[in-house]
């Protein structure tokens, strides 16, 4: 098979799923807007790394997943939990005064966004569905030729949706004042409808 095809789909599997507002672009955002465009990258290039092991592992684990319905369950109802503090701490982040948000110290973006992406939960059962559909239909083959260039393909697509997010952060705020005022709150609510949505899954 060539390879370039295992590209192309994983960098369109993780562009298009990562499309629309997320906790993890919407924090790429906030980032260029709190700190610069610089930080912000880091934070994508954090993001993408950890996607490259997420991928990796959907791959591996595709075969039999699917197979496990309660291990599943479990890893569902544990995200479920990390949503929900997570939901509480941009709520309370939203809570600081400006001022003190302004004294923050700058943290290690990279390191964060390692972090923050490998606590999405969505990501492995995600590529774990798409890769199993994939391999039904004959479009991608698990072998390491194929596997590394998914795997590739998906972490070079997300890192370019998430600047893409960047690149647009100051027309997202000139367009949207109340919204990019305070994205925590943004976040705690993605976060929390997440959690919801996780939890109601895994039991129904």
């Amino acid at each position: 098979m060539n390879i370039a095809v295992p590209f192309i789909l994983g960098f369109a599997t993780s562009f298009l799923g990562t499309i629309f507002p997320s906790m993890l672009n919407m924090t790429a955002v906030k980032t260029s807007l709190d700190k610069n465009n610089t930080e912000a990258v880091r934070f994508a290039l954090g993001v993408s790394i950890v996607v490259l092991a997420q991928a990796y592992l959907a791959i591996l684990f595709a075969k039999y997943l699917h197979n496990n319905p309660a291990f599943i369950q479990n890893i569902q109802i544990i995200g479920a939990g990390i949503l929900a503090i997570l939901s509480v701490y941009f709520f309370m982040q939203s809570k600081k005064e400006r001022r003190y948000r302004e004294k923050e110290h700058v943290s290690n973006s990279f390191m964060f966004g390692v972090v923050l992406s490998s606590l999405n939960i969505f990501a492995i059962p995600f590529f774990c569905e798409i890769t199993s559909v994939l391999g039904m239909f004959g479009w991608l083959r698990f072998e390491n030729a194929s596997t590394a260039t998914f795997v590739l393909g998906s972490a070079i697509g997300t890192f370019c949706l998430l600047n893409m997010y960047i690149m647009y952060a100051h027309k997202i705020k000139n367009r949207s004042q109340r919204v990019v005022k305070d994205l925590n709150i943004v976040l705690a609510g993605l976060t929390g409808v997440l959690a919801i949505f996780t939890m109601l899954n895994a039991f129904f």
